[in-house]
C-alpha cells in the first residue's frame, strides 16, 4: 500500500471482506489514480498520491510505518519532480523529520522544496518550516538567592552565537512603589524601560556561544560577576544595544531578579497562617533574630501588614487572612519570596476518630479467607495532634 503509483493500482487486498470501508477506500483511490494516470493528469495524480499515502499512514499499524511513509514520499518527489504539487511532498517529509527532531535533514528537504517551484503552496509551506527551524531562541535562569561573590547563570539558546548581559542594582523601595507589579520577580515593561534608559548597568559583558549547527537548543553555564549583597536585575539580549524590544523578531529581551544575600527564606502556609524559616544560605543553619515583614497590597499600594522575629529555630509566623509578600532581613542581608503567599482559615478545628484497615494481601481468589486488622486513631487539626487510640 506504500508502493509506487503503478504497483498500488495493481495491488489486490488479501481479504474476502469486500464490504470493508478500508477495502472500498483503497479501491476508490486505485480507480481515481488509474483514471488520471491514463490521461496524463500529473498534478491530479500527485495530489491523489499525497492523500493516498496520508490515508495509508493513518490506517497502518507497526513501528516502521513512518519510515515506509517517508520512503514513499521520497519516491514521489523523484518521479514527479516536474509538478508544482510535488513541493507538498517535500513539505510533508520535512514535517516528519522535524517532528523526529532531525532538524538538519528537515532543513535540507525544506530548502530543496522551497527552491523547486517558488510560487507553489508547498514551496511556501517549506519556507515556513525553514523559518521555524531557524528561529532564534534565548532564555536564562539563575538561583533566586546566591551568596555574595558567587552565582552562575544557565543560558539556553538556539541559532545565536553571542548573548549580551547587563546587571543592574535595583532598590527594594522601587518595587514597593510600583502600582502594577505584584511580585518582585516580575519585571514589567515600565521597570525594564527605567533600567535600560535611565540606569547605568553595574556589569555589562558579552558571552560567545557555540553555534547550534543542529538547530537544537543548547545550554551553557557561566559564572556571574562577583556581586555584593543587594537586589539585582539581570537582562539578556542577542543585540548589543538591547534595542527593538517591541519589534517582533528583531530582538528578544529576557530578565530575571537576583538576591545576593547570606540568608534564604522558606515559606509555607498552615492552619490559617503563613510561617516558615530563615536560614543561613551557606550552611542551612537557622538564623535567630531575623526580622520578617509581610507586605500586603491594597489599592495598588504596598503596606506593612504583619511583622515577626525568628526564634532560635529560625522559625517565624504571620497570622494574616490575606495574601502577604514575605521579606526577611538580618544585618543588612535581605531575602524575599518570588510571589505572595496566601493562607485561609478553613473554619473551626475538629476532632475526628478514624479507622485504617489493612488486609494480608491485595487480591484474593474466590473462597479464600480474608485476614485483616485495623488501627484506630484520633486527629485534632486545631492542636495539630495525631494519636493512636
Amino acid at each position: 500500500v506504500f508502493a509506487s503509483t503503478r504497483k498500488f493500482i495493481d495491488f489486490k487486498p488479501d481479504t474476502a471482506d469486500e464490504s470493508s470501508p478500508l477495502v472500498k477506500a483503497i479501491s476508490l483511490y486505485q480507480a481515481l489514480l488509474s483514471f488520471h494516470e491514463k490521461r496524463g493528469n500529473v498534478d491530479a495524480v500527485v495530489d491523489l498520491e499525497l492523500r493516498r499515502l496520508q490515508f495509508v499512514r493513518n490506517k497502518s499499524i507497526g513501528g516502521n510505518k513512518d519510515d515506509k511513509y517517508l520512503e514513499a514520499l521520497e519516491l514521489l518527489c523523484k518521479e514527479r519532480i516536474a509538478s508544482p504539487i510535488v513541493t507538498m511532498a517535500f513539505w510533508k517529509r520535512a514535517l516528519v523529520y522535524k517532528q523526529r527532531n532531525e532538524l538538519v535533514t528537515a532543513m535540507k528537504i525544506a530548502r530543496k522544496g522551497a527552491s523547486l517551484h517558488p510560487n507553489s503552496i508547498g514551496a511556501k509551506n517549506c519556507k515556513s518550516v525553514i523559518n521555524n527551524i531557524e528561529q532564534k531562541a534565548l532564555s536564562f535562569t539563575t538561583e533566586r538567592t546566591v551568596r555574595p561573590g558567587t552565582g552562575t547563570i544557565a543560558i539556553n539558546y538556539k541559532n545565536i552565537t553571542e548573548v549580551y548581559l547587563r546587571i543592574y542594582r535595583d532598590r527594594w523601595d522601587h518595587f514597593l512603589r510600583d502600582k502594577y507589579t505584584y511580585a518582585p520577580d516580575n519585571l514589567n515593561e515600565k521597570t525594564m524601560q527605567r533600567l535600560l534608559d535611565r540606569e547605568q548597568p553595574l556589569h555589562s559583558w558579552k558571552v560567545s556561544l557555540e553555534p547550534t549547527k543542529d538547530y537544537r537548543n543548547k545550554n551553557v553555564i557561566k559564572e556571574l560577576p562577583k556581586l555584593q549583597k543587594g537586589f539585582y536585575r539581570i537582562i539578556a539580549s542577542w543585540k548589543p544595544d538591547f534595542s527593538d524590544r517591541r519589534k517582533r523578531g528583531t530582538n528578544s529581551l529576557h530578565a530575571s531578579s537576583l538576591w545576593v544575600s547570606n540568608i534564604t527564606l522558606i515559606t509555607r502556609t498552615r492552619n490559617g497562617q503563613i510561617e516558615g524559616f530563615v536560614l543561613d544560605a551557606t550552611t542551612g543553619e537557622p538564623i535567630e533574630g531575623a526580622d520578617v515583614v509581610g507586605y500586603s497590597k491594597s489599592r495598588r499600594k504596598w503596606q506593612v501588614a504583619k511583622r515577626s522575629v525568628t526564634d532560635s529555630q529560625g522559625c517565624y509566623a504571620l497570622n494574616h487572612g490575606r495574601g502577604l509578600l514575605v521579606v526577611a532581613h538580618k544585618n543588612g542581608h535581605r531575602s524575599a519570596q518570588s510571589s505572595q503567599a496566601y493562607s485561609y482559615h478553613r473554619g473551626s478545628s475538629s476532632r475526628r476518630t478514624r479507622v485504617a484497615f489493612f488486609t494480608d494481601r491485595a487480591i484474593y481468589r474466590p473462597g479464600q479467607k480474608i485476614q485483616y486488622k485495623g488501627i484506630v486513631y484520633e486527629t485534632h487539626t486545631g492542636s495539630d495532634r495525631y494519636a493512636v487510640m
